[in-house]
């Protein structure tokens, strides 16, 4: 497939950035409007997915101002929409078409879909910006019900979620690109390769999960925007309460995970030629990140924080090389894939076969060439915010692939300034057949270990 390698030379500023965000808003609206479509499944699947490539080829070009990416991404685009549909009709529900009722893989989705439903009836009677919090109901309500907007004009169809999820992961790969491109000032040729991995990131390659951590991952790299485009510091501490707040959507410690990768950056990256201003800078951004973290637990969960610290107390460090990897390899062996028929949620594990090879890939290659990773300038925010985020889903007591799959996102940057594609390529195929043949090893000899515990 071809990148066109230039982009056009824009002086991005973070007012222009939110200024193409909220057109994108409005042209969003406006599609849902002439497309919308609530006659059958069918009918309604094709219009909402007609409606997010509209809106794809519109932000390919706002936020990029030229047309050379709107092919690349329209193909990932009509890419994800195959392989989510695809994959449901034959794992899922055959029938999906025919009778338009969700199966879900397990309560958890069901319980999501039904709040999903409610919420854009709710919107339907009292408005699009409505919301009402229920007691005891699912998790992240909040990120729920800016989810449920396009139900409200495709009906109470599940698969509406399918463009919804393909349409924010390439928002994700475009983010990182114009971070890329921007503001790390990577060339041409190493934007090539990150656009390429971030747009057919394995994680985002099944559109039909109905989950909401595709959408609040394209919320977080939204936030990190925000803060890294802000040039003054005090349009950067109020991009740093918005972005905390786009990341508390997602997880609730999550704005805890963005303020220790922005206090680190700002220690170490920050330098003014004044002693008095270098010192005074590094001060303030300490204070506000304590203003901020007391703003986030006075209207946060605070239960969710008492609880991560309790598990980092409970953490055993000497079992910490395990779990990480482990937690790379992800579900494992693979083998539990062919319980789909009677445990439906594992036919979503092929994705997650796929990101644990490429976790591993960046991993050996981080770490085979740490000194010129992590030599002085490489480290910045958004690589930060990928470790941290790593770090914290291998700790968590059930370990989930998406966890620690959002951080190896914010890692791809960093990992083409040093690689080249072929190079990569290469060791994600060995990284890939490793793993394979490691799971030979354990399905026929060990009787799979009970490995596939650690996970949910």
């Amino acid at each position: 497939m071809r990148v066109n390698n230039e982009v056009t030379n824009l002086n991005y500023s973070v007012w222009d950035y939110i200024l193409r965000i909220a057109s994108i808003a409005g042209f969003s609206f406006l599609c849902f409007i002439i497309f919308q479509n609530k006659s059958t499944p069918l009918s309604s699947f094709i219009w909402s997915s007609i409606a997010f490539l509209f809106i794809t080829v519109f932000s390919t070009i706002i936020l990029f101002k030229n047309t050379k990416w709107v092919w690349f991404f329209v193909l990932a685009y009509v890419f994800k929409i195959l392989i989510g549909i695809l994959h449901y009709l034959y794992f899922i529900d055959p029938n999906y078409f025919q009778t338009g009722i969700y199966s879900p893989v397990n309560p958890e989705y069901a319980a999501v879909y039904d709040y999903i439903i409610n919420s854009a009836h709710d919107k339907l009677t009292h408005g699009i910006l409505y919301f009402r919090y229920h007691p005891g109901g699912v998790t992240h309500q909040e990120i729920l019900s800016f989810i449920s907007i396009p139900f409200m004009f495709f009906g109470d169809y599940a698969m509406t979620i399918a463009p919804i999820n393909a349409f924010s992961s390439l928002l994700i790969s475009m983010n990182v690109i114009l971070l890329s491109r921007f503001k790390f000032q990577y060339s041409s040729k190493s934007v090539k390769p990150i656009a390429l991995l971030t747009a057919y990131f394995p994680m985002t390659l099944i559109s039909s999960l109905l989950y909401r951590d595709i959408v609040g991952l394209a919320l977080m790299s939204v936030g990190l925007i925000l803060v890294l485009f802000s040039k003054r510091p005090i349009t950067q501490y109020v991009m740093l309460i918005i972005a905390c707040y786009l990341f508390y959507l997602q997880r609730t410690v999550y704005p805890l995970i963005l303020l220790m990768a922005f206090i680190i950056n700002a220690v170490i990256n920050r330098n003014y030629k004044s002693k008095g201003w270098n010192l005074f800078y590094k001060v303030a951004t300490v204070i506000v990140s304590i203003v901020v973290v007391s703003f986030v637990f006075a209207y946060a969960n605070i239960e969710a924080y008492h609880d991560l610290a309790a598990r980092g107390l409970d953490f055993n460090i000497i079992l910490f090389p395990i779990r990480m990897i482990v937690g790379l390899i992800g579900p494992f062996p693979w083998a539990q894939f062919l319980l789909y028929e009677t445990i439906p949620a594992v036919a979503y594990q092929l994705q997650d076969y796929l990101q644990g090879a490429l976790n591993i890939t960046i991993f050996v290659a981080i770490i085979f060439n740490w000194r010129k990773y992590f030599k002085k300038g490489s480290l910045n925010l958004l690589n930060l915010t990928g470790v941290w985020l790593i770090i914290t889903g291998i700790m968590t007591p059930y370990m989930h692939m998406t966890y620690i799959a959002k951080g190896f996102m914010f890692l791809i940057p960093i990992l083409f300034a040093q690689i080249r594609l072929s190079e990569f390529r290469k060791r994600y195929l060995y990284s890939f057949l490793a793993i394979l043949f490691l799971n030979i090893i354990v399905v026929v000899f060990f009787d799979e270990l009970g490995l596939s515990r650690l996970w949910r």
